[in-house]
């Protein structure tokens, strides 16, 4: 009689552990679960960054791309403006030089005339004014 209480305690027992364990191998799955749905939550928040992180560096590379062009373009009206400037200087020198020239050749002209006037009188004393006007007309 007591073996068979000691048996049936035993029995008990292990029916009792085993239960014990079925619960606990239940709860370690549920938890196991709990835990990969946390993962992959936080997996899908991640990609929902990188993805919101990738679409702000394209707008900031776009910006970026977008004010080194509008520097480009600042630089080039620079360029032409002062290729501009550049031109105008040059044709205000030609146009010094010019004006300087014709001073020069009229200076010349009229050294050349007065030399012709000196050569004429010193040849030419018996000429009236008429026919001295009459030698430059």
């Amino acid at each position: 009689m007591v073996r068979l209480i000691k048996v049936r305690l035993i029995m008990v027992r292990l029916i009792m552990v085993r239960l014990i364990m079925v619960r606990l191998i239940k709860v370690r799955l549920i938890m196991v679960r709990l835990i990969m749905v946390r993962l992959i939550r936080v997996r899908l928040i991640m990609v929902r960054l990188i993805r919101v992180r990738l679409i702000l560096v394209r707008l900031i590379m776009v910006r970026l791309i977008m004010v080194r062009l509008i520097r480009v373009r600042l630089i080039r009206v620079r360029l032409i403006m002062v290729r501009l400037i550049m031109v105008r200087l040059i044709m205000v020198r030609l146009i010094r030089v010019r004006l300087i020239m014709v001073r020069l050749i009229m200076v010349r002209l009229i050294m050349v005339r007065l030399i012709m006037v000196r050569l004429i009188m010193v040849r030419l004393p018996a000429l009236s004014p008429l026919q001295f006007v009459s030698l430059f007309v």
